[in-house]
């Protein structure tokens, strides 16, 4: 799962009405990024010390600043960093 910040290696992009997403987010970052907030909702100290040991919460914050217009990411990087 380290790849899933290494946004600058790849040759898509998205036209938005906010500009030119270069890559665009992606399924398999989304998913990723669902995977880690659904290991953080399960309270478990292991995986949240697994999680943080691996960098993972810190690299979905960085998605989370990458794509500021992508709602579904940002709910998701709210649950990996929010006790709800």
């Amino acid at each position: 799962m380290s790849s899933i910040s290494n946004v600058d290696v790849c040759f898509f992009w998205q036209e938005t009405p906010f500009g030119v997403l270069s890559p665009p987010l992606g399924s398999s970052r989304l998913k990723a990024v669902e995977t880690v907030a659904a290991l953080v909702r399960v309270s478990d100290d292991t995986a949240e010390r697994t999680l943080m040991g691996a960098g993972l919460i810190p690299r979905c914050l960085e998605l989370f600043l990458r794509f500021p217009f992508n709602n579904l990411l940002h709910h998701q990087a709210r649950c990996c960093s929010h006790d709800d």
